[in-house]
């Protein structure tokens, strides 16, 4: 019989609410809801921000892990950007971002079950699609992204919608 890979769920609440985010994830057996924004704020969704969002989380019986400040999609850290864009090939090697990797893939084989959040309701269209769960994919660690339909979207099907990567000429 052959197992599954190990994997982490994602979650993004686009324009939704918290309750509603909190259906999806409960819907799961999901552990740790792990805040993969640089910024855990939203200028727009009251719903998402800063340390009330943490306690409300706790609240529901999942425990809330920030780790944007390693695995987030705007790295404070400069040497990660290139023409005022962060450069995913620089990203990927960072020792602070492999680090933050690490802890994940740990906790995952720890037994954790693991939501990352962020704010992009698409996977395709966010950091953690195109980037963190494709690095988590390299490592051993399989991706499910719970969609604001109710569905559930694997990092292959994450990776068919992904642009072509392209070089800058200049």
């Amino acid at each position: 019989m052959l197992r599954d890979k190990p994997f982490v769920y994602t979650i993004g609440y686009g324009a939704g609410h918290f309750d509603d985010l909190i259906v999806r994830v409960r819907a799961e057996p999901i552990t740790h809801l792990v805040d993969v924004r640089t910024n855990p704020y939203s200028k727009y969704q009251e719903d998402f921000r800063g340390e009330s969002f943490a306690a409300r989380v706790n609240e529901t019986g999942l425990k809330y892990v920030f780790m944007g400040d390693s695995v987030g999609g705007k790295p404070v850290d400069e040497s990660v950007w290139t023409d005022g864009d962060v450069d995913d090939d620089k990203l990927r090697v960072a020792p602070f971002y492999r680090a933050g990797l690490k802890h994940i893939v740990n906790a995952v084989q720890g037994g954790k079950v693991l939501c990352l959040l962020c704010g992009c309701a698409r996977p395709e269209t966010c950091h953690r699609g195109r980037l963190l769960c494709h690095e988590l994919l390299e490592l051993g660690i399989d991706s499910r992204h719970l969609m604001v339909d109710g569905s559930i979207m694997s990092q292959a099907d994450v990776e068919l919608l992904l642009p072509p990567k392209q070089h800058k000429l200049f």
